[in-house]
């Protein structure tokens, strides 16, 4: 028979319910009953002198026990024999060793195998177990005369002896019990001493507790061999058993093995129980997938027609503290809360207010930080006294909105309690002097000309001073400190890149310090780097576009790190393309945008309205930056050309001296043309207005340029003066010039000098 620890009691009232709670202050409704825990505290003497015992029929309904649990609550001391098989490292290392010796050769069944087995002999302190004999039952009593009478017959030959599969068929009695001299005999027999120095028992409650353990010590070979060894003796498998066996799958998140299972149950003929279905949804909780938790109790309580109880409304609770997926989490889990307590009559344990407590605490709406603090105080009503973790709630909660007061208050009342400290809390605390220099109203401070570095700077020292405390003291340090101590530096670095972005001192310290942290301190204690940590610094990289370092940094933490980035990681890349003004930013961003989309993070509304807004305030600086980047590329394409036309046509030993008097005799040319826009025929090209004189706006120039024959008549000649400035250089041949059109012989006068 299962004991008291492991048993549900369902006919209570809510009054007894109410009861059994309080009085175990949060046990989850394993442990004694109400009653049992009541009679063992009178034993005890910790209930009062006037305590009456429990009335048989009347002890459920009665208000002034109720009010007695609340006045003197039990402690939450209660049996927990897996926990105490945990604990024994030496009985876990001949259980582990035990198990192994199952999987490399496993126990042979054959009557006899046991005499000589080098692997499975009968241990030495067997015989001090007493043996059992079987009751005297008419069917025994009958089969003993059987065997009295083929004793008598002398003349029959001896009869090999029965195999105990045999006699367990037709006594119904456990293999585990029978003795063959076989190899699983003796390994039974081992087994049995190995679980008597345990404190255990040779049932299938004590090989429930073995499996358990070795499954949540993540010797799963060890565990299945347990299992099959104890289906083979008789001993199982039950629904308890699969339960033990799925505590491995689900403490890894391995929702296909967990599954699994669940169909060899149904296999077997065994149905699931509804502790099958918590390792279950268990196995999804560990694997992230929040919202199929929800999906699994729906089927639970639809299919297999199972009703949810308190462990149930836990998982529940915390699948959606930590579900980022839905908008609406905290409002389930309050709806959720109020339905376990209203509808199904439970009354929520430690565990359950430690569940909501932390979903309220991550919003910053002043309601839930209120809802929240009414939950301590109901705690405290109910009997159920503050601990830690209802302190950590606490701080948090205030921490969200920046409240450096009310954590300093927690602290010290935590201090008053006695309640010990933890590195946990004080993380939290720095993380609330972070949010305090987030929430400034910096353009308040700077219309009263209010020293703003000299703000950043305190909270800076406090929180390493708490750091020098930590050090001092020897304390193990954490991850989620050095996370806070990161978060402090790099966000006071973009504050001041924000509001002092001509101030490089500061801006050069709060960055050194920040990178000190990232690149030293991580490694000098033994640390690895988590979500959290390189959310922090790539938010640090993207405000000062630093692309191709952010880059390298989420590439590191999704491929080598094996990471999932967070929301914040996702939106800090997405806002710092946008806001780059680099070709290809909003492609690049709007792939971030997809890559949240399927990692399952709900994209709100306001992210959306944001992208737009940062999009259109960097349009000036994208365009700004394209015309620039046109700007430089057409000149070195130009420059390209012509490099490259220099390279196929060589220039001759003269070119450089032809190319220069081409380029002023043209120029020349065009300066001639200009003091003649509205003639179409100059008039040095001997057209009807070729003897013409000048006109008022060329009567400055009186020159007279020689030209070569005209079309029509090649041996006609003219010859006209040139100014007194002018000098043709010699030239081998003639030259054709683009805006003239014609042919101008400079050979014959080309060593004349104008007179």
């Amino acid at each position: 028979m299962r004991p008291d620890l492991l048993r549900r009691s369902k006919a209570l009232s809510p009054y007894a319910q109410a009861l059994k709670h309080v009085a175990l202050r949060g046990a989850l409704g394993l442990g004694p009953g109400a009653k049992a825990a009541e009679w063992t505290m009178a034993r005890r003497g910790v209930l009062p002198a006037d305590y009456r015992p429990p009335a048989q029929g009347k002890w459920d309904d009665t208000i002034e026990r109720w009010a007695y649990a609340w006045q003197y609550p039990a402690e939450e001391v209660f049996e927990d024999p897996l926990g105490a098989l945990q604990a024994n490292s030496e009985g876990m290392r001949r259980l582990v060793s035990f198990a192994e010796r199952l999987l490399a050769s496993p126990p042979s069944a054959l009557p006899g195998s046991g005499r000589s087995s080098a692997i499975y002999r009968i241990p030495s302190g067997i015989d001090t177990i007493p043996h059992l004999t079987l009751p005297e039952t008419s069917y025994n009593y009958a089969m003993l005369e059987a065997s009295v009478e083929a004793a008598a017959d002398t003349d029959s030959n001896a009869k090999a002896m029965i195999s105990s599969e045999e006699f367990s068929r037709e006594t119904n009695i456990p293999i585990a019990y029978l003795d063959d001299q076989s190899e699983k005999s003796n390994a039974g027999k081992e087994l049995l001493l190995l679980l008597e120095d345990c404190g255990l028992e040779y049932t299938e409650d004590g090989l429930i507790t073995v499996i358990s353990a070795l499954a949540c010590q993540h010797y799963y070979d060890a565990a299945l061999a347990m299992f099959n060894f104890a289906s083979q003796v008789g001993l199982g498998p039950s629904a308890e058993h699969y339960k033990a066996l799925m505590k491995y799958p689900a403490a890894h998140g391995d929702v296909n093995q967990s599954m699994a299972l669940i169909e060899e149950m149904k296999k077997s003929g065994i149905t699931p129980r509804i502790g099958n279905w918590h390792e279950l949804i268990r196995s999804f909780h560990n694997a992230k997938d929040y919202p199929a938790v929800s999906q699994i109790v729906d089927n639970m309580k639809m299919y297999a027609n199972i009703e949810p109880n308190e462990v149930t409304f836990l998982l529940q609770l915390r699948a959606f503290s930590k579900d980022a997926s839905q908008s609406n989490s905290l409002a389930e889990s309050i709806q959720l809360f109020d339905q376990m307590e209203n509808v199904y009559g439970y009354i929520a344990s430690r565990p359950h207010y430690d569940a909501l407590m932390f979903s309220l605490s991550q919003s910053p709406i002043p309601e839930m930080r209120l809802r929240c603090e009414e939950l301590a105080k109901k705690m405290d009503l109910m009997g159920i006294s503050w601990n830690a973790m209802t302190y950590l709630n606490l701080i948090r909660s205030s921490q969200v909105v920046g409240d450096v007061d009310a954590v300093e208050k927690y602290l010290g009342k935590m201090r008053e309690d006695c309640i010990p400290l933890s590195i946990l809390h004080l993380s939290w605390s720095i993380q609330a002097h972070v949010q305090y220099i987030i929430r400034l109203d910096y353009e308040t401070l700077k219309e009263k000309k209010t020293d703003i570095r000299s703000i950043w700077l305190e909270r800076m020292s406090t929180c390493f001073g708490i750091y020098e405390i930590v050090v001092e003291r020897g304390w193990g340090m954490q991850l989620p400190f050095l996370n806070a101590m990161l978060r402090l530096c790099c966000q006071t670095t973009i504050l001041c890149m924000e509001h002092f972005s001509s101030d490089t001192l500061h801006i050069g310290k709060f960055e050194d310090q920040a990178n000190k942290i990232w690149n030293n301190t991580f490694d000098e204690w033994g640390l690895k780097k988590d979500v959290y940590s390189y959310e922090c610094y790539i938010a640090l990289l993207t405000h000062q576009q630093r692309i191709d370092e952010a880059e390298k940094l989420f590439q590191q933490m999704v491929l080598q790190e094996d990471l999932t980035p967070s929301r914040r990681t996702y939106e800090c890349l997405i806002f710092m393309h946008l806001s780059s003004g680099e070709e290809g930013g909003a492609a690049r961003a709007l792939h971030y945008l997809e890559a949240l989309e399927r990692s399952k993070i709900r994209i709100r509304p306001s992210l959306l309205r944001k992208i737009v807004q940062v999009n259109n305030a960097a349009g000036y600086k994208r365009d700004m930056k394209r015309r620039a980047r046109r700007i430089i590329q057409a000149r070195e394409e130009y420059f390209a050309k012509k490099k490259k036309a220099s390279r196929t046509n060589p220039i001759s030993r003269w070119g450089r001296k032809r190319s220069r008097r081409r380029r002023r005799l043209i120029k020349m040319e065009i300066q001639l043309y200009a003091h003649y826009p509205s003639r179409r025929t100059p008039p040095w090209r001997g057209g009807k207005n070729g003897n013409a004189k000048p006109s008022a706006s060329t009567s400055s120039l009186r020159m007279k340029i020689p030209m070569g024959p005209r079309k029509g008549s090649p041996s006609r000649r003219r010859t006209r003066r040139w100014p007194s400035w002018a000098f043709i250089p010699r030239l081998k041949r003639s030259r054709r010039f683009p805006p003239c059109g014609g042919t101008v012989c400079f050979r014959k006068f080309a060593n004349k000098k104008v007179r």
